[in-house]
């Protein structure tokens, strides 16, 4: 009896902490997202002028809107994804995590691989490396040790759920956004020919990210 009643509270106190840790990483996670969300609108419109040139000259296009753009660029929206996941377990899914894991693998991989080559060869100060690599890197390797629970989804019939969410980002967020500002940070999203060529590099990101994760789960 006694044995028992040690080997329970013994359970307790390892479920208690596991759930204490789990929630201690989730938190720090928050802070850590809200933190370089806060710090980007900052340097933003520190930067305001500087990128006020062309052929974007976002400053004469978005005036002392340019911060708000942050809260409808691909990229935020996919940390935005992630930031609820912590916040709301409710979002705890298959369609929620399948969509969020693809969206954060299209905006790390597609940065590093094809935005970032492109920025490196101009002025590129210091700053902007680390909140680049804090918005395109952390975020995604957060959700990892999560990719184990929903291992069996990964399916190609469930690779629906991140176009959803794709579609969802475009035509809900960005397209208004940008009839309403004319931002010129995706104007290959407006001309026909431009868009269907971006929206194609995206799709064969996210699909080599989620069906390579679905290979690489099946050894698993």
């Amino acid at each position: 009896m006694l044995l028992d009643i040690l080997n329970n509270n013994l359970c307790n106190n390892n479920l208690s902490n596991n759930i204490q840790h789990y929630d201690y990483s989730r938190y720090k996670m928050i802070n850590f997202i809200v933190s370089f969300r806060l710090i980007s609108l900052y340097f933003t419109w520190k930067q305001r002028k500087e990128l006020n040139k062309n052929p974007m000259n976002t400053y004469d296009q978005l005036g002392d809107w340019l911060p708000m753009r942050s809260l409808f660029t691909y990229t935020n929206y996919s940390n935005f994804l992630a930031l609820i996941w912590f916040i709301n377990k409710k979002t705890h899914c298959k369609e929620y995590y399948l969509s969020m894991y693809t969206c954060l693998f299209i905006t790390t991989f597609g940065f590093w691989t094809v935005v970032y080559p492109k920025m490196r060869i101009t002025s590129y100060r210091l700053y902007n490396l680390i909140i680049e690599t804090a918005n395109h890197g952390p975020i995604l390797l957060s959700i990892l040790p999560d990719l184990y629970t929903y291992k069996n989804d990964f399916s190609i019939i469930n690779f629906k759920y991140p176009i959803y969410y794709s579609s969802f980002w475009l035509f809900a967020i960005w397209m208004p956004w940008y009839y309403m500002t004319n931002d010129p940070l995706y104007k290959d999203f407006i001309n026909l020919e431009n868009r269907m060529s971006t929206l194609l590099k995206m799709f064969l990101i996210g699909s080599f990210g989620f069906l390579g994760t679905m290979g690489l789960l099946k050894f698993i």
